[in-house]
């Protein structure tokens, strides 16, 4: 169950990640692309701890 939880947390971040990467450059104001970089910065992290659940 652990497994299929983190398959499903795994590839919404990755998927929410890029997006908010992709956001950082497209965003008119400074304070907007911040948010969406630290955004796409979160994601990566739950990505490796999602990562770290399955293969450690």
């Amino acid at each position: 169950m652990i497994t299929v939880m983190a398959w499903i947390v795994l590839i919404i971040n990755v998927l929410s990640g890029i997006l908010n990467f992709i956001c950082t450059f497209k965003d008119k104001t400074v304070s907007d692309r911040v948010t969406s970089f630290a955004s796409a910065a979160i994601n990566l992290m739950a990505s490796y701890l999602a990562y770290y659940v399955l293969f450690i």
